[in-house]
């Protein structure tokens, strides 16, 4: 009996460890950027766009952690949800990641230059040998872009940042099936209807 009991708390205490996210949360990790000859209004998109991209992290790691029968109430149908439902440590544990990096250890940011890529690359991440850097490039491109982009591109790199690559199999290692789990939680519209009882 005193095992179950242990073996219980364990389990729950594994989640449920991240304050729920205000309007009012900051994410004080340090995220300058990095490089040269760029404007000043440069860097503030980027505070402010990496503080948009931090909220929906944490919005997504705190519905998985304080909400997830809801959100399997919710969200019945689809594949991505589907790789959500069957890796709930796994994806929890990538989240928390980033949002320690946003809370305490921060991100490199580096102002690449134009990337003039056919598929209008916004930002990348390097990966040489399986080996993943710790910078987040920002191309000029970037700062083009309309702001709901950008934000979209800071979570994407974020997901970049854990090696998750670009399976076509609809699974753990898919970008966009990260992309969707995000980007689907950490929306106004289904946050808040998450939240309620």
């Amino acid at each position: 009996m005193r095992l179950v009991i242990s073996l219980f708390l364990v389990a729950s205490s594994a989640f449920a460890a991240v304050p729920e996210p205000t309007a009012a949360t900051f994410y004080p990790g340090k995220m300058p950027l990095t490089g040269s000859g760029f404007p000043a209004a440069w860097a503030k998109d980027v505070g402010v766009d990496t503080q948009a991209a931090c909220r929906n992290i944490h919005r997504a790691l705190y519905l998985i952690e304080t909400r997830f029968d809801k959100i399997r109430e919710v969200f019945t149908v689809g594949i991505n949800f589907k790789v959500l439902f069957a890796n709930r440590a796994h994806y929890a544990s990538l989240l928390a990641r980033r949002y320690q990096a946003c809370t305490r250890t921060g991100v490199s940011l580096y102002r690449y230059g134009r990337c003039g890529t056919e598929r209008e690359t916004l930002a990348f991440v390097r990966v040489t040998l399986g080996f993943v850097h710790s910078t987040i490039n920002l191309c000029d491109e970037y700062f083009k872009a309309p702001v709901h982009e950008r934000q979209s591109v800071m979570v994407h790199e974020f997901g970049r940042l854990e090696n998750i690559g670009d399976s076509p199999n609809k699974d753990t290692n898919s970008i966009y099936v990260w992309d969707a789990i995000v980007g689907r939680l950490s929306d106004d519209l289904s946050y808040y209807a998450l939240l309620k009882p």
